[in-house]
């Protein structure tokens, strides 16, 4: 599992919307557990939550390495 610490969201309006209602915050911790390939969604855990973002969308959260 790859732990990072988000850094700031992107995208639209409605897509930093979608963020705060999956629990996903700045300074939140999430962990990447699983990636589907040919740009299938990724599986984190947050919050103590497993959620799947599209790549789409996943590509609009810059992370941190969780231990810097």
């Amino acid at each position: 599992n790859e732990s990072a610490k988000v850094v700031e969201l992107g995208g639209s309006e409605s897509v930093q919307n979608r963020f705060k209602e999956l629990g996903i915050f700045p300074g939140t911790t999430v962990s990447c557990f699983a990636k589907a390939i040919l740009g299938g969604p990724l599986m984190v855990t947050c919050r103590g939550s497993k959620i799947a973002l599209r790549s789409q969308i996943a590509q609009h959260v810059v992370v941190e390495n969780a231990a810097a």
